[in-house]
């Protein structure tokens, strides 16, 4: 649960930076497989909508939440609450997590929860889900693989462990109808995360506003 509660912390605070060159959103013609109530927008993310409450959140996992954390941000009335979820993502064993500001739904996220021996197993866990968001949302509007320590770059078979040394990173980006979507694989100090974010463009940037207040203050 730590190291889960730190990637989502690193996801937060570190990832919009990673990708801040992105390119601008841009729709694609891949269609909503997800189906809701008569007479109601199509989801956003699986069977939710950015802006729903948590109670709402709830009611449209068939599951009860395994965690919970809500807590304020700064000195703001602003709360900030999450709901963690064990689910299945093809083959895959991931934890959802949602993100709320406000009571408002902003930001999800699923975190691979595998323990391979074989490190090269979540490279090609990460290539399989880019693959699937390739097939939903079509060709990244930005991805790339950046190496900080090229020692391992020209042997296939110890990019696993590259990876798991935080010798190079990936990453993927699309935009899609106001919602970004994100996947990357990381590592340090012989662990590896493999994650795809979701977030709302309109109040994320809201959210990131009052975290960097936030830091501000704590200085």
């Amino acid at each position: 649960m730590k190291r889960l509660l730190m990637a989502f912390a690193f996801l937060l605070c570190v990832f919009p930076y990673a990708l801040s060159f992105a390119a601008q959103a841009a729709e694609t013609k891949a269609e909503e497989s997800t189906t809701t109530q008569a007479n109601e927008a199509p989801p956003d993310f699986r069977n939710v909508r950015w802006g729903m409450s948590v109670a709402e959140v709830r009611e449209r996992e068939p599951r009860k939440p395994n965690a919970e954390h809500k807590e304020a941000i700064g000195s703001s009335s602003y709360i900030r609450a999450s709901l963690m979820y064990e689910v299945k993502v093809g083959t895959h064993k991931m934890n959802l997590l949602y993100s709320f500001m406000d009571n408002k739904l902003f930001m999800a996220a699923y975190f691979l929860d595998e323990d391979f021996t074989n490190k090269n197993n979540y490279v090609e866990a990460y290539e399989q889900l880019v693959s699937a968001l390739k097939e939903k949302y079509g060709t990244p509007q930005q991805e790339e693989t950046s190496w900080s320590n090229d020692l391992l770059k020209n042997t296939p078979g110890n990019l696993g462990l590259a990876y798991s040394r935080g010798d190079v990173l990936s990453f993927a980006e699309w935009h899609h109808k106001g919602t970004n979507i994100a996947a990357m694989i990381n590592g340090n100090n012989h662990e590896i995360d493999v994650f795809i974010k979701y977030h709302d463009d309109a109040v994320y940037a809201e959210y990131e506003k009052l975290r960097k207040q936030k830091v501000k203050s704590d200085l």
